[in-house]
């Protein structure tokens, strides 16, 4: 399941500063810029998302965090109100791609062939590899809006 999220009104294009630049990384109105889009994505909130790719299912909880696991038969038992077989199945290997950490909007070179893009970083994921080789794992999320239209990439 293909998790897609579908808005309405597309946020502005990024508003020209002094001298016709791009906002300023925290700026006044790089901030406006970035409230906007995340009012966007509001209709997110408290909803989780998943995706399976081979052998992995990932799941997006927005705001919160990423995790990959597989899912596998665990048994075949009996349904009680049919009397058939039913399948059981449980997530095994589960990892943690990292819980929230912020949110940052790269803004386009070109505002009128680019929408920015809101990105989101994961931190502090489920440690991978060996002995002093061990790094946490993260993960991105990056949303952009398409330019003419209310749909979100």
């Amino acid at each position: 399941d293909n998790a897609e999220a579908h808005t309405q009104p597309a946020p502005p294009a990024p508003p020209a500063t002094e001298g016709g630049g791009l906002p300023s990384r925290g700026g006044v109105e790089w901030q406006r810029q970035l409230k906007s889009m995340e009012a966007v994505l509001l209709p997110l909130r408290d909803k989780c998302f998943t995706t399976r790719e081979g052998w992995w299912t990932y799941e997006l909880c927005h705001r919160k965090r990423v995790s990959q696991f597989h899912i596998q038969l665990q048994r075949k038992g009996e349904a009680a109100d049919k009397g058939e077989e039913a399948a059981v199945f449980a997530r095994t290997s589960e990892h943690s791609l990292g819980d929230f950490a912020e949110v940052n909007i790269e803004m386009p070179k070109d505002p009128s062939k680019e929408s920015p893009v809101l990105n989101y970083s994961f931190v502090g994921g489920t440690p991978c590899g060996q002995g002093a080789d061990q790094v946490e794992r993260s993960s991105e999320v990056l949303y952009r809006c398409s330019l003419g239209n209310s749909q979100i990439d």
